[in-house]
């Protein structure tokens, strides 16, 4: 099964987070070869630009690993842009904040190098694992060390990692 073909209509690619919903238009396949997804991480007016931030890059991280983790795909470009609604009641004419768009442009190869170099893992699908008590398949601590701001390495060694796959507001 071609990667866009799992990503639009297969459970193996995670459609459960709380910022990153297909059925509400957070997620799309631009194209499909290359493969080219855009996800729409959803902001609130008024949040300080640092979490703007680094919640579109965690979509972007999300989309990328998630891609090369469930599916075969070779390279994936992903757009994230932040979509920005008055409040978390008022969800009407929300506003793309396309001067923070996101674009990563990479292999698979060019993924796992850049974690590798923060952390220690043979593959990636070394980034997740099922949890033991919860029966649940998810994220492991290590991913999650370069995934979060408050963690070492951190999302911001992470971001610095990513540099050459990048456009658009990659700071």
């Amino acid at each position: 099964m071609m990667a866009s073909s799992i990503l639009t209509t297969s459970p193996q690619w995670p459609r459960a987070s709380t910022t990153i919903r297909q059925r509400a238009g957070d997620f799309s396949v631009i194209e499909s070869s290359p493969l080219h997804i855009q996800l729409l991480p959803s902001t609130f007016k008024g949040e300080p630009k640092e979490v703007i931030h680094d919640t579109n890059w965690r979509a972007a991280l999300y989309g990328a690993y998630n891609t090369f983790i469930h599916t075969d795909a070779d390279h994936v470009i992903v757009d994230a842009i932040p979509r920005q609604y008055v409040s978390m009641v008022n969800r009407k004419d929300p506003k793309l904040l396309t001067s923070r768009q996101i674009t990563l442009d990479m292999s698979r190869e060019e993924a796992l190098e850049a974690v590798q170099g923060l952390i220690d893992v043979s593959t990636l699908q070394d980034l997740k694992a099922k949890h033991p008590k919860w029966d649940f398949y998810g994220w492991t601590d290590d991913w999650n060390s370069i995934y979060y701001s408050d963690q070492q390495p951190g999302l911001g060694a992470f971001i610095h990692a990513l540099q050459p796959y990048c456009t658009h507001s990659c700071q």
